[in-house]
């Protein structure tokens, strides 16, 4: 009742009667012995007491539910489909075919269905619900979210044009990036676009940006000599586009990509999955 607000919503969900609900909120309110909703003909709210009384019961309701829902996941089994989200190919790391097929393995009625996510909305079908876990680049840092098993570990490189000042160096360094047109994925987590598209130098020097709104867009722009981007060395291995070389970046930390899911809607697939990926990713 205090997330519906509303007796015949509140009555369809616990599939009960609206007297019914009516009935239960009195009882409770007596057994606790203060008003916990105030109603007239129009509008149902929570009482002060009662917002707080429902802030306090939310988080052992939820850990109630998840273990409700555990048990009867366990009951079922592991079947059925797990939508894996990539953000990316190389997102997945090289391990990736080996973890489904190590999961598949021990879990033959489970079977794992990939699809690619758009930089436009990298997080949207996990919240929605459209996909149950996702790879993708890290850091992730979002309330609502698990971060799982580390997949892949990656060197910095910067992809620039085959004729582009940098091309020629051995490395170049986060300092360099001050002189040229830095990519920028905005859509990224805030988190993530950081690791990736810093602003300042270590000296304090502004970095110019120009918004990308896709994976060839962005590499396209690269090719002729418009814009550079900061990203993994392994890329090419993944994603090649002519005109386009990459130069190791010396001076930025190894990035990591793995595993992420809603954290209300962790299931023993994903579990399981997450088991899979620790033991075989490197």
């Amino acid at each position: 009742m205090a997330e519906e607000l509303h007796f015949g919503r509140a009555a369809d969900r616990l599939r009960v009667s609206q007297s019914r609900v009516s009935q239960l909120i009195r009882t409770f309110e007596t057994i606790v012995g203060v008003q916990l909703f105030s109603r007239n003909s129009r509008r149902v709210a929570l009482t002060p007491m009662g917002r707080q009384l429902h802030a306090r019961v939310l988080p052992a309701y939820e850990e109630l539910r998840q273990a409700v829902d555990h048990a009867r996941e366990a009951a079922r089994g592991i079947v059925g489909e797990l939508r894996l989200g990539v953000l990316l190919a190389s997102s997945g790391g090289p391990r990736l075919p080996d973890i489904v097929s190590d999961f598949e393995r021990r879990h033959p009625d489970c079977r794992v269905v990939l699809t690619d996510l758009d930089w436009m909305d990298p997080l949207g079908p996990l919240r929605r619900g459209d996909v149950d876990i996702v790879a993708t680049r890290l850091p992730i840092d979002q309330p609502d979210l698990t971060v799982g098993p580390v997949l892949a570990r990656d060197s910095r490189a910067l992809a620039v044009a085959v004729d582009h000042p940098l091309a020629g160096r051995e490395s170049v360094s986060i300092e360099d990036l001050a002189d040229y047109v830095l990519a920028e994925v905005e859509t990224l987590p805030p988190e993530l676009l950081a690791a990736f598209t810093p602003s300042v130098t270590p000296s304090g020097r502004r970095i110019a940006h120009r918004k990308v709104t896709g994976a060839v867009d962005n590499l396209a722009l690269v090719a002729r000599g418009e814009i550079v981007h900061a990203t993994i060395a392994s890329l090419p291995h993944y994603m090649s586009y002519p005109g386009v070389t990459y130069v190791p970046i010396r001076d930025m930390p190894l990035s990591e990509s793995g595993l992420v899911w809603r954290t209300a809607g962790e299931t023993a697939a994903i579990r399981a999955f997450a088991a899979v990926a620790e033991e075989t990713a490197t």
